[in-house]
């Protein structure tokens, strides 16, 4: 997976009066931070929009921002199940029994693929 490896933080960033080009829902900013690189996931709110519509784009924001941490995280859990799967230390349930858990590991490919831009849609 690529993406840039340095640490994704939430910041709110104030309207200044102009229009950026990269347009009102948010912005991706490489920046310094005390001596190492940041990437700052900043929401731009403009003049007339609701507290809605700003507290919307403030979560959005800060789901972009820990997404990376996110990522990792899931792979990390995917491997642990497979792991303690293959070892004997975790059982699922029986397929037939209709537990939620059986769909974990799916779920978490799922969303892996989806990250990863293997499950591609185009835009309409």
């Amino acid at each position: 997976m690529k993406y840039t490896k340095d640490p994704w933080e939430y910041c709110e960033i104030q309207y200044n009066g102009f229009e950026p080009n990269y347009g009102p829902f948010g912005s991706i900013e490489p920046c310094v931070k005390i001596g190492e690189r940041v990437i700052k996931i900043g929401c731009f709110v403009f003049p007339g929009a609701t507290n809605e519509e700003y507290e919307q784009r403030k979560q959005d924001a800060r789901l972009m921002a820990a997404a990376p941490d996110m990522y990792e995280a899931l792979l990390k859990a995917l491997r642990f199940i497979i792991n303690g799967r293959e070892l004997g230390y975790i059982q699922m349930p029986d397929a037939n029994s209709g537990d939620s858990a059986l769909k974990t590991p799916d779920i978490i490919r799922q969303a892996l693929a989806k990250a990863e831009g293997k499950d591609d849609a185009i835009c309409r």
